[in-house]
């Protein structure tokens, strides 16, 4: 409610109320429903200022968060290989033993393995960076590139960035600058 009403409130906002509800929303990553309701709450709390509305701590929370299961589960997919989708996730949540194992009664259905799944942080480092295919690479292809390259790499001064520290090359060599981004 209180960044509903900064929002709404600011000088330099042409939004009205129920767009800057809406926009509330949208940065704590939610939609219409959490707009609405912060519309009905700040309006109830305008009323009458012992009005507040209180986080209710009984919201349901998906089993699929919990550490050890989730563990089991990327053990799991990462034994599918490279690519996957959330129904591999229903696909072995529907093990009976894995359903006494947690203690599920009902499947889990396809949006919330995808919903879960899409909160898993995953890139170019995550946990993929000691793959033996990546390994090989790095010792085997990159590392050895690099020494190749390293006499001729452009080199600054410890102290003082600002002055070149490169040794002269012979004349047909060119200087390599590396561009880390």
């Amino acid at each position: 409610m209180k960044d509903f009403l900064i929002l709404f409130t600011d000088l330099d906002n042409t939004l009205n109320w129920g767009k800057a509800a809406l926009k509330t929303a949208c940065r704590l990553e939610k939609g219409e429903y959490l707009a609405r309701c912060l519309c009905r709450w700040t309006k109830a709390y305008i009323q009458d200022w012992k009005n507040l509305p209180l986080h209710q701590q009984n919201h349901a929370i998906s089993r699929i968060e919990d550490e050890e299961l989730a563990a089991e589960i990327k053990l799991h997919l990462q034994s599918l290989g490279k690519y996957i989708r959330a129904l591999d996730i229903v696909h072995y949540l529907d093990d009976p033993i894995v359903q006494n194992r947690h203690g599920f009664k009902k499947l889990v259905s396809v949006r919330t393995a995808h919903r879960n799944w899409k909160k898993e942080k995953r890139g170019q480092y995550f946990n993929g960076h000691e793959h033996d295919d990546v390994v090989h690479y790095r010792q085997n292809v990159f590392l050895p590139a690099w020494g190749s390259i390293e006499s001729r790499l452009r080199t600054w001064k410890q102290d003082d960035l600002t002055c070149e520290d490169s040794p002269p090359l012979p004349e047909s060599t060119h200087c390599i600058v590396v561009w880390f981004h």
